[in-house]
């Protein structure tokens, strides 16, 4: 009881308008667990609900309809209208919208079959997510990528000038390099047409996808986590789910070739979108992450090499496995010493393994010999005498028959034979 009336509490502390919005559905709760802007909540008859929070009345809208336009396609489950008819109600801390629980597993970034019909789901939101009449909005975000091109040329020479050690600064120099030419290279006509297609068709994307996203129940599979949609470019979606599955297994392309294979599945894509994708995956999404974020307090000293041998692991790591889709040799753009050095601890390490051979095959010699020599040993034994031979017949054979008409052998003649 005292732990029912803790979480009671806690409800009523962290959700004070949990009755009174719930009443708008005519629902009343019997418990509740809360995770930031969502909370779910087990209603009478023993039936679970999601109830989500959204500070701007605009978005919640949006949202609603949105959810219940999708659910049409069985892509999310159908948002509850409530009594008066409206698909968000209001209290005073934000609005709110409601739909069933799904009580199921999320997809693996590991498994190639989660992969891929997460990228299945994808493209039908894609498909389906175009031409529906929904409310507008002033959180639409279309030049979000164009000003995160703007914040790449940032990047400058003077922080790889602080790095202390040369061969990094060299190494760190050279990888800006290449990072200025593709974003000098970037297609950014295409991007603007994209944008502008989106504005026309009202594309929606879902602003946050990745597999824990989407939520497996029995047969059927939805999309949750609709808080950051909006109407943009769909194709930002895709590379986003490629660059965060790829970048947990560590740019292995077989994920890849799962995910376009499970895409173009539904809705193909063309060779100039394919080229766009890869360019949006060569972006220095590490160096964002480390320089860019972080303009207040700059990273010095060791924090700023690691985080450019990382940048740099990285780059490589896709690099290869585009290469390696296209059937051609990834470029090394690494310092000779550190190929020599790498080489060196392979041949160090084949030594050490070639030794421990030698040495076990010893081991296994030493052993065969030693039973072999237990085996001469046993072999080796006294022969018996002729004495003994002749007992062992006579009690095998029993006793031996005297010829007829001779005289009976006695016991002295049986112990000498010459006689």
């Amino acid at each position: 009881m005292e732990w029912e009336q803790w979480q009671s509490r806690s409800v009523q502390q962290r959700y004070p308008a949990l009755e009174q919005v719930l009443a708008a559905w005519e629902l009343v709760p019997t418990y509740a667990s809360i995770d930031g802007t969502v909370c779910r909540v087990k209603c009478q008859h023993g039936k679970w609900w999601v109830l989500k929070r959204v500070e701007q009345r605009d978005r919640a809208e949006f949202i609603g309809s949105l959810l219940t336009q999708l659910s049409q396609y069985q892509l999310t489950p159908p948002v509850i209208h409530t009594k008066y008819g409206d698909t968000v109600a209001y209290w005073f801390d934000g609005y709110y919208y409601l739909m069933p629980a799904i009580r199921g597993k999320e997809c693996s970034n590991e498994k190639l079959s989660d992969v891929s019909l997460a990228a299945q789901r994808l493209a039908l939101f894609h498909r389906y997510g175009r031409g529906l009449d929904l409310p507008r909005f002033q959180g639409d975000t279309f030049q979000e990528l164009s000003s995160r091109l703007q914040q790449y040329q940032e990047v400058c020479h003077p922080d790889v000038d602080k790095i202390e050690n040369t061969q990094v600064r060299l190494a760190a120099a050279d990888f800006l390099y290449r990072v200025q030419s593709r974003l000098a290279k970037f297609p950014r006509y295409q991007l603007a047409e994209l944008e502008q297609y989106a504005a026309e068709t009202q594309s929606v994307r879902h602003g946050h996808y990745h597999c824990g996203q989407v939520m497996k129940e029995h047969r059927s599979a939805f999309v949750v986590h609709w808080e950051e949609a909006s109407i943009g470019v769909q194709l930002l979606d895709l590379s986003d789910f490629c660059y965060k599955v790829l970048s947990k297994n560590k740019w292995q392309p077989e994920y890849y070739l799962a995910i376009l294979n499970g895409y173009q599945d539904i809705l193909p894509l063309s060779d100039r979108e394919k080229d766009f994708l890869e360019a949006t995956l060569l972006l220095p999404v590490e160096l964002e992450r480390g320089l860019i974020i972080r303009k207040e307090k700059r990273p010095k000293g060791k924090r700023l090499e690691k985080i450019f041998k990382a940048a740099m692991e990285a780059d490589q790591q896709k690099l290869a496995c585009l290469a390696v889709l296209k059937g051609e040799t990834a470029p090394n753009h690494r310092d000779e010493k550190a190929v020599k050095k790498e080489k060196e601890k392979k041949e160090k390490k084949e030594k050490e393994k070639a030794k421990e051979k030698r040495a076990k095959e010893q081991k296994k010699k030493q052993e065969k010999q030693e039973k072999k020599g237990q085996k001469n040993k046993q072999q080796k034994k006294p022969a018996p005498s002729a004495v003994d031979t002749d007992s062992k017949q006579e009690k095998t054979h029993g006793k031996k028959q005297s010829p007829p008409g001779a005289p009976p052998v006695t016991k002295s003649q049986k112990q000498d034979p010459a006689s």
